[in-house]
Order: structure tokens, then C-alpha cells, then sequence
């Protein structure tokens, strides 16, 4: 069996004991499930909770220094040189480094849990995750800072608590109504933040930290159409009469009442957006090229070099799962990973071992987790250091 093949199924079944897995990946765990009695039995024996529980009170009672090292140290002795034996191997490693980071579903929300949280790590209390906030530019020049007590609906902007963005400027509380003269807004989240808007016509945006959403104070007659920079979902209000467009770095999106995630940051090379439901499709800006319909499920990949773009099938929960209060990292090197966790938690980073930058991660992180339990993770992980000077993490090989 391929290492990736394995690691996807050791995935799988670390979301299936974590209560997140997907009716789409539950069919591929069933179908790996069906190949064979040994699959199933091995299936059996990977999610049995109280041999897990067992594992996890030996690593409390023992020590736990390095209990992700003891547990692989443990399984080895036990295998047999076979293949067999090397699948089994991989795969409880695999589950081992889901299930030791696991999130436990308790009350309304993600508690983390882990065999590390005990040990002492870095002082990371400067570090904090990021909050509802933004910053609403009117053509007029006027800029309104927005927090998480405020409420954008469309055209009337009305606001339950708006502050100016001059520090001179008092705090108004209360319902006020933000009267514009733009025909178009823009609405910016900067690093460490995130908002959602909902827009004249009903349709609902998301905005991932660092992003901007340029949009009209009201739709014409003939179509309605904003613009994004960074990252955002959709859920577009199905309109007919008005087709709904988004521009973003040279690509054309065309709406027919969907939902969606579109991606393009400054260093990305390529304007990813993912389909969750409903049906898009993509095109060169001011060209008569062909257009690229997408599917539920699928994600096109739009090179902004050449306005080429290719498409491809995926899980679009991965994808949009910054929107849920996740980070899924699936097949991502550590650089990768780092930028979006530096975007959300408004750090910088340096890799002291330039190797490191393509080391491959697999695993999931809340998003609104504390600084230091995200060091935790990668730290136990990844066999790598993080050491903090300020606002800047330094990695290095453990």
C-alpha cells in the first residue's frame, strides 16, 4: 500500500473518533474497509476507545516526556518483519498523532485535550488568536472600525456599536445608521481578523483575516458584481434576473445562488476556489475565453501568470474549514502552514534549518485555540523546536 494511501486512511480514522468526518469520507473509510477482513479487523482494533483510554493513562502514569516516541518504540517491538506488520505500524502512528491531540466534543463547543498540556512550553500569552474586526472604507474617505458587536446588513449599514477609526474621535454606542455617498465600499480585515457581512441582496460573505471585499451600496438592474483580495466564502442569494460576479486577481467568477470559497493571496500563485454546493464557473477578466463550470466538490486552480486554470476533485471541508473554527492541514508543508497560522495569530516566523520548510503535516487545529497549544501540536508532531523572541517564532530540527 503507498505512504499516502496510508496516512489518508490513519487521517480518516483519527476524524471518525474526533466526530469530524465528513459522509464523503466516511464512504472512502467504508469502501477501504470492505477490501478486506484484515482491513476491518485492524479497523476494529484502531478505534477501540477503551485501548486508546488504556494507552493514554500508561503515557500519565509513566511519564510523559516523549509519549507520541514511546508509543511507536512500543508497537515496533510487537511487529514482525512482514508487510503487513510495516502497514500496521504506519498506520497506528498515523492514528496515534490524531488521537493524542485529540478534540473532545464537550457541551457547545471544542475542548483540546492533550497529554502535553501539563508540560511547560513557551510563554506565548502575547500571541493571542484573532477576533471579529475590520475596517469599513467609504468612498467619502471615512473609515469605521467594526468589532464583533457590530452588524453590516447591506445597504442600511446599520451599526448596534460603531467607534471612528480616528483615535479623537468618541465611541458611539447604540444603533446608529452610517450613511454613505460611495457607490462602492470596501471592507478590509487585517491580520489576526476576520468578518462576515451581509450584503444589500441578502447574500452572506465571510472574510478570512488579511482579506478585502470591495462592493456596491446597492446592485443595478442588470447584475450584481464585487471584488476580493485574500480570502472569503460566499453564499450568494439565487437571483435569475441578476447574475452575481466576483473579481479576483485576473479571474472572472459567475454565480448561480451557491456557496464557495475563493483564495488568493499575495504569495499564492494560483486563485483556488472550492465549491461546496450550487454551481459557479470561472473565466479570464475581459477575455471571451470558455467558461470552466464547477461542480459540487470541486475545486479549480486559476494560474494568475498565464490565466490558465485547472480543475480538479477534493473534500471542500478542508478547505473551508477556517470558516467552521478549524485549520485542516491535509498534504502541507510546514512553510505553508505557517503563513496561515502567522495570518490568524499576527506573528512572524524564521526557519533556522531551511529543510524544514517542506515538512509535511496532516492533522487538524482549532482555530480560536490558545498560542501555545498550536507549539504544542507542531512541536510533538513534527520533531521540531519553536523558540519566541517578541512577535517572532524561530524553528529549528528538535
Amino acid at each position: 500500500m503507498e505512504e499516502k494511501y496510508i496516512k489518508r486512511i490513519a487521517v480518516l480514522i483519527g476524524r471518525e473518533l474526533t466526530g469530524k468526518i465528513t459522509e464523503y469520507e466516511r464512504g472512502m473509510l467504508a469502501e477501504w474497509r470492505r477490501q478486506s477482513d484484515k482491513n476491518e479487523q485492524l479497523y476494529q482494533r484502531l478505534t477501540d476507545k477503551e485501548r486508546l483510554a488504556q494507552e493514554y493513562r500508561q503515557m500519565k502514569s509513566v511519564g510523559i516526556e516523549r509519549p507520541l516516541a514511546d508509543m511507536k518504540g512500543r508497537i515496533a517491538r510487537l511487529t514482525v518483519r512482514s508487510e503487513r506488520a510495516k502497514l500496521i505500524f504506519r498506520l497506528w502512528a498515523g492514528v496515534a498523532a490524531i488521537v493524542l491531540l485529540i478534540l473532545v466534543w464537550k457541551g457547545n463547543g471544542w475542548i483540546y485535550h492533550s497529554a502535553f498540556m501539563e508540560e511547560k512550553g513557551l510563554q506565548a500569552d502575547e500571541i493571542r488568536p484573532g477576533q471579529t474586526q475590520a475596517t469599513l472604507i467609504l468612498s467619502t474617505g471615512e473609515n469605521i472600525t467594526l468589532d464583533s458587536d457590530t452588524l453590516i446588513t447591506g445597504q442600511k449599514k446599520m451599526c448596534s456599536a460603531v467607534r471612528a477609526q480616528s483615535v479623537s474621535s468618541p465611541t458611539v454606542s447604540g444603533t446608529e445608521k452610517v450613511k454613505a455617498k460611495a457607490k462602492a465600499n470596501i471592507l478590509i480585515t487585517p491580520r489576526g481578523g476576520e468578518f462576515k457581512i451581509v450584503l444589500e441582496d441578502g447574500t452572506e460573505v465571510w472574510l478570512n483575516a488579511e482579506s478585502k471585499l470591495t462592493y456596491p451600496e446597492t446592485f443595478g438592474n442588470a447584475e450584481r458584481r464585487v471584488a476580493v483580495r485574500g480570502e472569503a466564502y460566499f453564499k450568494v442569494h439565487k437571483d435569475l434576473e441578476k447574475p452575481f460576479y466576483i473579481e479576483t486577481d485576473g479571474q472572472l467568477i459567475r454565480v448561480y445562488g451557491t456557496e464557495f470559497n475563493v483564495r488568493s493571496y499575495e504569495e499564492d500563485e494560483t486563485v483556488c476556489t472550492t465549491l461546496v454546493e450550487g454551481s459557479i464557473s470561472i473565466r479570464p477578466v475581459g477575455t471571451g475565453q470558455g467558461e470552466l463550470v464547477l461542480a459540487p466538490n470541486h475545486q479549480s486552480l486559476f494560474n494568475k501568470k498565464d490565466a490558465t486554470a485547472c480543475l480538479r476533485t477534493v473534500n471542500p471541508e478542508v478547505f473551508v474549514s477556517w470558516k467552521n473554527g478549524m485549520f485542516v492541514f491535509e498534504e502541507q508543508n510546514l512553510e505553508q502552514i505557517m503563513c496561515t497560522l502567522s495570518r490568524w495569530y499576527n506573528f512572524t516566523y524564521t526557519f533556522k534549518d531551511e529543510s524544514l520548510k517542506e515538512t509535511v503535516f496532516m492533522g487538524s487545529i482549532p482555530r480560536y485555540a490558545e498560542f501555545d497549544d498550536v507549539i504544542h501540536i507542531l512541536e510533538k508532531s513534527g520533531g521540531i523546536k519553536l523558540e519566541m523572541k517578541g512577535q517572532n517564532i524561530i524553528l529549528s530540527k528538535r
